[in-house]
Formats: structure tokens, C-alpha cells, sequence
């Protein structure tokens, strides 16, 4: 069910928080007893060690041990703690990462994200890459806003830095398990130590487990089990005071089920050819466990592989100056199999395996006086991309490729393949500086030089009975004789590129892309109290071009979207208060968008709507956010946030509006209209409360309540229908997790029960037009389970 009484959730944080800042008088605690506390965490979100508090930057974050607990175990999961930050399931079971509603939509492996992953300064460059990363950590930031200047091109949203834990000084072993619904088990542990005098090791595991937890809703079939194992070594050498070593080497395995889709409406291409039994078939009910898919084709799932190595080095030249040089090599193998359509017929099937190398190279100079602290260096990244689909579809669906001569109704169901090969290469300089005009006025300089060279290769064949090459063949062929005066062509064979260039000749596509550009960053602090920072800042950040993966009609499907930018004007303040018993920050800001990249449509004379990389000249996001820390006594803390945000396609250079076709093939102006997954308000409060029990138990108790108003999956423009416009509807939600549990701090242990969406909520991240049919991802149901956990003292 969808919360219809949220103001009710909404007023009861707000009324928790109320409490909280007047109790907080009564009871007093110094700093140096909380130094695990929010508001004194030491981070690395400008690559270098700072107090939270003197970070210019709008952050959060949250320590290895508080993620156990709120059972955030992915970066998904990050909704729970970053109000503004959302996770969408693509079609293709592609993460896509947003915040404060700059993202991508890609479902393809080759998609970049404009939110920058990064696993101890190492880049995971794809999202697709991220599964692991989130083992055995010292702590996570997420950063908002632009973070080109020292993370690069692609973090216009902000970056995700997560910082694992690292080898002890003495042996140290420890594990976390849980057992919940649906026969979930989460297992992992670790153990570190020294090996020698000067070299360390720490080695963790992990593996998920669970059961289906789909189920047809027309017949006796089950779908959703988990099947993932990670693991991480990690050597750091220290031979002599200057220089130290770090090894890190990470690999991972995935062969989970991939969730279905609910069939929420019949949406075909050309309604007249719609199958009879799909018409039949009814839609999904309002239940997240209830989906469907088409029996008899195996395991719909993915079997991933990737490696990852990386090596640090850190050399102190001077008292003052340091080097250091982050090596990484990662790969990543996948097949899997895929029901696109949410119902149990021969609809739409994908068969798709895919690889991904990456190499990446940073060197840096680093330095520090009494005023200054100083930064240069240099970046290479070289990523390479396979990418090919065997996909089997309905004869309605490939309609529009036969408009000249007229559909053949009474062909079979159809297989078709594609492939793309890209090959990315960025190289980059960076630099800078933090001057100290007084012990109160701080100013930052901050630039980055990029050049993005791009090549790609796309092709889309027939791969089954020759139906699709005979029908293309035909059309090209009364083009070229009847409108261009041009010979016909040979028959297309099976397995020959099929997209046309402008003759009507099928072509295989090799487009390429070359850009530069300069990110920088401009801004200034005040701190007139120790516990008061106030900050402004303008930046400007880029998110790179980007190659599509799709099937093809005309060749210039292929060609890419052009990079991106961002010019952001952010101010805020982080004050600690009542003696550092309350934490308040905050921060508005104005993006002005330029050339955002979007998944949209245009109209080919000849196949009608196809789909193509595009880019929106300019928007604009105006938002604002309020984070506050509270422990009024001791044991009881509260830390919620929220975001505000409003964005809008903006008129275009010129005064004219920006057109285009919305997924259900209406034509019309979206200025004015929001960004997907961009909802108005988002907000999270963590509320728990701790007390001994005596013989050195503890027991707590706590809750997490996160809130989003509504949004929406894709672009609507004026004459889209309402029903268009009303099924790419992401409706408000809440979800509540509870925990409560006891433990010995002095023995290590702690044992807990929890509840996720204890209102078992129906919810849904995504509404996507597959190609009949539309359909929703929904969000797991209630779950609850026991957890354990277990460090040696």
C-alpha cells in the first residue's frame, strides 16, 4: 500500500527532532568522548585527511559499523542514509545512481554514471562494477555536487567514496551474519594483522544468499534468489617512514536472479498487430512479490565475473611534500539472461554477455606550509566495452521496420542480435590549492583539463530464420528505387549488419567522438568559531560523451551523446552546538545545466520513432538541504536530513522550446518539465537510543524512516496522452526499518532482530516501455529477520 497518511510520518520526525534540541541542555559530553560521533569523523573528500566539520562540501557520512547496523549492504542501500541520493533499476538490472537529480538513464554495461564510485581512490568507471563495493568498511562519504576538479569528468552529481578497512597494528578477526525472510543469509568476516615488522594483511569475505521471493501470479513458479560471493586482500608495506605500499585485490562473483518486471499496461507499437493472447493476459496486481515472466528458457539471471587489482604508493619527499601513485586493473565478464516484458509469453527475450578492462593510472604531488595546502597531477583512464544482445521479439513489435512494401503480418517470431565495441581513452591534469588569508577566511582554487577520445563499432543482425534481413531488404530497396533512383540492393544475409546509412545500404557503424574541457572550482570559507564553518562556492563539472547500445535501424542510431556540464553556485554552513550536542548543516544551490544527456527518440521518415542518444541544451535545479545530528543525552542520537529540490527543462538558446517524443511516441515541448527520478522532497531520520544494562550489556533501540515525494520514470511533453503520462508515475512512498538488539562491547559481540518496510509499503523505483508492454520494478516487501556480530577484543 502507498502511505495516504504521510504527513503523519513526516510529523512524527520533525516532532522526535523538536524534542531532541531543547533536551540537549541537560546533559553535556566533550568531544574527545564522542570521536566516533558524525560530527567529528575524519574524511577524504578532498584527498586529504579533514574534520568533517571543516569540509567546504556538502557530505555525509557514516562509519562501517553504522551500515552494518541500518543493514545497508550496497550502494543502493544508500537511500537510507543520503536524502537526495536515489537508486533506479534499469531494464536491463543496470544500476543507475542520481543525486540531487543529476543522473543518467542507461540501462547498457557501457553506461557512465555522473555519480563517481570510488573504493579507496580507485574508480569503479561503471556502474555495473560496483557490486562489491561496499565490503568490510572503515566508513562511507558521499559527496554532492560537482567533484570534477580532484575526482574527474564524471562526477557532475557528486561521488561515493568508500573507504575499506584497512590491515591492524595486532591480530584482529571478526563476522557479521543475519538470517531473515525469504531465507535470506548475509554472511561475512574478516581477519588482520601484521605478517612482519613492516607488512600487513587483512582478508574479508562475503556471500549473499537468499531465496525467490518473485511469484507468478498465473501459474506455480518462483523468481528473485541471491547468489553472490565478494572477497578483498589487502597488503600494506611500510619498509621505511617515508614510504609506504598498499595492495588491494578485489574480486567478485554474481549469479542472482535478475528481477522481473510487473506488466502494468499494454502499450504496443501498432495496436492492430497486437497478439490476441497478449491482450488476454491480465496485469499485475498491486503486490511486490507478484510478477511473471516465460517459462521453459532457464534460469533468467546473470553469471558475473570481475577481478580488480590495485597498487598504491606513497612516498614523502619532504617533511611537507608527498607522492603518490594509485595503479587499478579491472574486469569484468557477465551473461546473462533476461524477461523484458513481465508476462509469461514469447514476448521479448534477451540473451546478452558483455565484458569491460579498465585500466587507470593517477600520479599526484601533495604539500602543505602554515597557509597553504597544495595538490597537481595527472590522470590516465583506458576502458574498452563488448556488448552484444541476442534478442528474440513478436512480429508487432518490428513493425515499423517494414513500412515499405506493408507489414507481412504472417511472419514468425523473430531473433535479432547487436553488438557495440567501444573504446574509451581520458587523460588529465589536475590541480589545488587551499590558502589560509587568516585563521578565520580559507579560499580554494581548484582546476582540471580533460580530453576524451572515443571510438565505437555497432552492428544489429539477424540472428534467427532470415524474416528480419528479408523484411529490411524490402524496404531498402523501395527506398532506394523509388525515392533515390538508386539500384537495389543484394539480399542481407544472416549475421550481416543490418542499420542503414543514408543510401539504404546496410552499414556497419563506426562513429567516434573527441572533446576537451576545463572543470574548475572557486571558493571561500569563513569560520568565525571553532564550531561554526560558513562556505560558498562556483564550479563548473562535465560529465563525458557517451556511446548507446541498441538495436538499430539507421546507422546514426549509433552516434553519441556530447559531453555534458554543470555550473554550480552552492553556499552553506555547518555549526556544532550546545557543546557539540547538536549538529546542524546546511546548503542551497543553483545548477545551471547545459547539454544533459538523456535516452530519447526521433522521428526517422522511413522507421518512424527510434531511439538515439540526445542531449537537452538547457535546465536548471534549484535546491536546498538541512541535516541535523543530535544526542541530547547520553545514548540516545538522532541524525536525519532533507533535500528540496526543483528542477525544470528550461527554454532553449533563442527563446524556442525543446521538442521531442516522449517513449509512447507523442511529439511535444518538455520545457517546463521535471527531471526524472528527481522528486520534490526527500528526507531520512535515524533514531536510536542505547543503555546499559549492567555486567557491561548494552541494549538499543532504533528506526529509520526514509520519505520521497512523487516523481516520474521518463520525460512527458504537452501532447503526451494522460494515460502516457500518468504509467511513467513514480508515486510518493515511505519506508520504516526497525532494529533492536543487546551486546557486550568489552566481549565483542552483539545480537539484533530487525524489520525492513515493516508497513510492507508497494512501492516502485522505475516504470519502463519495453516494447508491448510497460512495466514497474517494485520494491522488496516486508522482511525481518536476526542478526550477529562478533569482533575480537
Amino acid at each position: 500500500m502507498i502511505f495516504h497518511r504521510k504527513p503523519s510520518y513526516i510529523r512524527l520526525f520533525a516532532s522526535v527532532a523538536a524534542i531532541l534540541v531543547p533536551a540537549s541542555v541537560h546533559a553535556q559530553k566533550s568531544t574527545e568522548e564522542r570521536v566516533s560521533d558524525n560530527n567529528v569523523i575524519v574524511v577524504t573528500a578532498q584527498k586529504r585527511e579533514q574534520n568533517l566539520n571543516d569540509v567546504p562540501l556538502a557530505v555525509v557520512a557514516a562509519s562501517g559499523d553504522d551500515l552494518i547496523k541500518k543493514g545497508i549492504s550496497n550502494t543502493g542501500d544508500l537511500v537510507k542514509l543520503v536524502p537526495g541520493f536515489q537508486f533506479t533499476e534499469s531494464l536491463s538490472a543496470t544500476p543507475v545512481y542520481t543525486i540531487r537529480g543529476i543522473g543518467f538513464y542507461d540501462s547498457s554495461f557501457s553506461a557512465t554514471s555522473t555519480v563517481a564510485v570510488y573504493v579507496d581512490e580507485v574508480p569503479m568507471p561503471f556502474a555495473v562494477t560496483t557490486t562489491g563495493a561496499a565490503l568490510d568498511l572503515e566508513r562511507v562519504e558521499v559527496v554532492k555536487g560537482p567533484q570534477g576538479t580532484l575526482f574527474g569528468q564524471n562526477a557532475t552529481g557528486g561521488a561515493i567514496n568508500y573507504i575499506a578497512a584497512k590491515p591492524t597494528k595486532e591480530f584482529k578477526a571478526g563476522f557479521d551474519a543475519s538470517f531473515g525472510r525469504f531465507n535470506d543469509i548475509e554472511a561475512s568476516g574478516f581477519v588482520s594483522g601484521p605478517l612482519s615488522d613492516t607488512l600487513g594483511a587483512r582478508l574479508a569475505v562475503k556471500t549473499v544468499q537468499n531465496g525467490d521471493w518473485q511469484r507468478s501470479y498465473t501459474r506455480d513458479d518462483d523468481l528473485g534468489s541471491r547468489n553472490e560471493i565478494v572477497g578483498r586482500l589487502l597488503l600494506d608495506w611500510k619498509p621505511t617512514d617515508r614510504l609506504s605500499v598498499g595492495i588491494n585485490l578485489n574480486a567478485w562473483r554474481d549469479k542472482s536472479d535478475l528481477p522481473a518486471g510487473q506488466y502494468v499496461a499494454l502499450t504496443p507499437n501498432v495496436p492492430a498487430l497486437t497478439p490476441p493472447a497478449l491482450a488476454a493476459t491480465p496485469f499485475a496486481p498491486n503486490n511486490a512479490r507478484a510478477a511473471d515472466w516465460t517459462p521453459g528458457y532457464g534460469d533468467y539471471g546473470r553469471d558475473a565475473k570481475f577481478y580488480q587489482g590495485s597498487i598504491r604508493v606513497d612516498y614523502d619527499l619532504t617533511d611537507d611534500i608527498s607522492f603518490t601513485s594509485i595503479s587499478s586493473l579491472q574486469r569484468l565478464r557477465e551473461d546473462r539472461l533476461q524477461d523484458f516484458d513481465g508476462v509469461a509469453l514469447e514476448n521479448t527475450l534477451y540473451d546478452t554477455n558483455a565484458r569491460i578492462n579498465n585500466f587507470t593510472q593517477e600520479v599526484r604531488v601533495s604539500g602543505q606550509t602554515d597557509a597553504v595546502n597544495w595538490i597537481i597531477g595527472a590522470n590516465y583512464d583506458r576502458s574498452s566495452v563488448y556488448e552484444e544482445t541476442y534478442a528474440n521479439w513478436t512480429q508487432s513489435t518490428l513493425n515499423l521496420l517494414f513500412t515499405f512494401p506493408p507489414a507481412n503480418a504472417a511472419l514468425p517470431f523473430l531473433a535479432s542480435g547487436l553488438y557495440t565495441d567501444q573504446d574509451y581513452k581520458t587523460q588529465s591534469v589536475f590541480g589545488n590549492v587551499d590558502y589560509e588569508f587568516s585563521d578565520t577566511i580559507t579560499g580554494h582554487v581548484g582546476m582540471r583539463y580533460s580530453k576524451l577520445d572515443g571510438y565505437s563499432e555497432g552492428c544489429s543482425y539477424d540472428g534467427g530464420n532470415g524474416g528480419l534481413a528479408e523484411g529490411l531488404t524490402g524496404t531498402y530497396n523501395f527506398v532506394r528505387v523509388n525515392f533515390i533512383g538508386l539500384p537495389a540492393i543484394a539480399p542481407i544475409g544472416l549475421n550481416d549488419c543490418l542499420a542503414a546509412n543514408a543510401l539504404f545500404e546496410p552499414t556497419t557503424a563506426r562513429p567516434e567522438l573527441h572533446e576537451d574541457n576545463i572543470s574548475w572550482r572557486v571558493g571561500l570559507d569563513f569560520k568565525p568559531t571553532p564550531d561554526l564553518l560558513l562556505y560558498a562556492s562556483v564550479s563548473r563539472g562535465y560529465k563525458g560523451g557517451a556511446f548507446p547500445t541498441l538495436a538499430a535501424s539507421t546507422a546514426d542510431q549509433y552516434d553519441p551523446a556530447f559531453q555534458e556540464s554543470l555550473l554550480s553556485y552552492e553556499a552553506g554552513f555547518k555549526a556544532g552546538l550546545l557543546g557539540n550536542r547538536l549538529q546542524i548543516n546546511g546548503s542551497a544551490f543553483y545548477y545551471d545545466y547545459s547539454d544533459k544527456q538523456f535516452r530519447g527518440r526521433s522521428l526517422d521518415p522511413t522507421f518512424g520513432v527510434i531511439e538515439k542518444q540526445l542531449n537537452i541544451p538547457r535546465s536548471r535545479i534549484i535546491g536546498a538541504e538541512l541535516q541535523i545530528m543530535a544526542e541530547p543525552v547520553d545514548g540516545l542520537k538522532f541524525n536525519g536530513g532533507v533535500t528540496f529540490l526543483d528542477s525544470k527543462v528550461q527554454t532553449q538558446n533563442g527563446g524556442g522550446n525543446f521538442e521531442t517524443y516522449d517513449n509512447y511516441g507523442s511529439f511535444g515541448s518538455i520545457t517546463g518539465e521535471k527531471f526524472p527520478f528527481t522528486p520534490k522532497w526527500s528526507l531520512s531520520g535515524d533514531l536510536e537510543y542505547s543503555w546499559d544494562l549492567g555486567t557491561d550489556m548494552s541494549a538499543f533501540l532504533g528506526g529509520n524512516l526514509r520519505y520521497q515525494t512523487k516523481t516520474v520514470a521518463a520525460f512527458s511533453n504537452v501532447n503526451s496522452t494522460n494515460f502516457s503520462r500518468e504509467i511513467v508515475k513514480i508515486k510518493d512512498y515511505g519506508i520504516l526499518d526497525l532494529r533492536a538488539g543487546l551486546g557486550n562491547e568489552e566481549q565483542g559481540w552483539r545480537v539484533s532482530v530487525f524489520g525492513r518496510n515493516v508497513t510492507n509499503t508497494y512501492y516502485w523505483t522505475n516504470s519502463v516501455k519495453a516494447l508491448d508492454t510497460t512495466i514497474r520494478y517494485a520494491g522488496r516487501p516486508v522482511t525481518y529477520g536476526v542478526s550477529v556480530s562478533f569482533r575480537t577484543k
